[in-house]
């Protein structure tokens, strides 16, 4: 009972920078030491699609090739890369022993479930239940490469 108070404390968080940011514009990204970063850039280069479908990752990940790291793992070329590839993340046990790469069907299963897909995961945000709207992150992850 403990954790699931502890995982719905840290959504609530990131719920909030979310709505902090957005209220923001999207011209403000939340980075680290206050300096404008290739993120900004990146995200308001996405097609409204994208912007939509990815705004609730960049709350934690960097979502361009450089810049600085946020609380997660970069997602830029995040299909077909590596898994536990972000050599400063610390990962949970599950991740890290993970091998193979992400493809389309991985991310898929890992977001509409994260714990039923890999048992011990840290991902705290919830499971992104329809199955349209995992096509389109998954969609704008795709986009996230320099091909």
């Amino acid at each position: 009972m403990r954790s699931s108070s502890y995982l719905l404390a840290l959504t609530a968080c990131a719920v909030i920078v979310f709505a902090v940011v957005w209220a923001a514009g999207s011209e403000v990204m939340p980075d680290r030491g206050g300096v404008g970063s290739a993120d900004s850039a990146r995200f308001n280069t996405l097609i409204p699609s994208e912007h939509q479908a990815l705004e609730q990752c960049v709350v934690c990940h960097r979502i361009s090739a450089d810049g600085p790291e946020r609380s997660a793992p970069s997602l830029w070329g995040i299909v077909g890369a590596r898994k536990a590839r972000s050599h400063w993340f610390g990962y949970s046990l599950a991740l890290s022993q993970q091998t193979g790469r992400w493809t389309s069907d991985e991310i898929d299963a890992y977001l509409a479930d994260p714990e039923a897909h890999l048992p011990g995961t840290s991902k705290t945000l919830s499971r992104v239940r329809d199955p349209e709207q995992r096509q389109q992150i998954i969609a704008a992850l795709q986009s996230l490469s320099a091909h």
